[in-house]
C-alpha cells in the first residue's frame, strides 16, 4: 500500500466530522444571510482562493477539481433543503433555461 499523498503543512489526513463541518458552515451562514448573491459569491470565491493559495502550486489544480466535484455533489442535497425550508420550488424553477444568444 502506497503512503497517502502529502498535501503540505497542516494536512492531517483525517476527514472532518459532519458535526465539525456543520458548526463552521452555520457560523459562516450567519454572516452571509441577507446579503445579495454577488456579495455571497465574492466572499466564497475569496475564501476558496485563500484555501487554494495555501497549497503548493503543483497541487492547486487537483485541489480545485476536488472542490468543484464536491460542490457539484452537494448541490442536490442543499437544493432539497432550501426547497423544504422555503416551502417548495420558486415559480418557473423547472422551466427550460432561456436560449443563449450568440457570443
Amino acid at each position: 500500500m502506497k503512503p497517502p499523498k502529502d498535501y503540505g503543512f497542516g494536512y492531517t489526513g483525517t476527514r472532518p466530522s459532519v458535526r465539525e463541518v456543520t458548526e463552521v458552515v452555520n457560523k459562516i451562514k450567519r454572516h452571509l444571510r441577507g446579503k445579495g448573491p454577488e456579495l455571497q459569491g465574492a466572499v466564497l470565491c475569496d475564501l476558496l482562493a485563500m484555501f487554494i493559495a495555501g497549497h503548493h502550486p503543483s497541487l492547486r489544480d487537483d485541489i480545485i477539481q476536488i472542490h468543484i466535484n464536491t460542490a457539484r455533489a452537494l448541490v442536490p442535497v442543499n437544493e432539497a433543503a432550501l426547497f423544504e425550508h422555503y416551502g417548495g420550488k420558486p415559480e418557473g424553477w423547472d422551466d427550460p433555461p432561456p436560449a443563449k444568444k450568440g457570443n
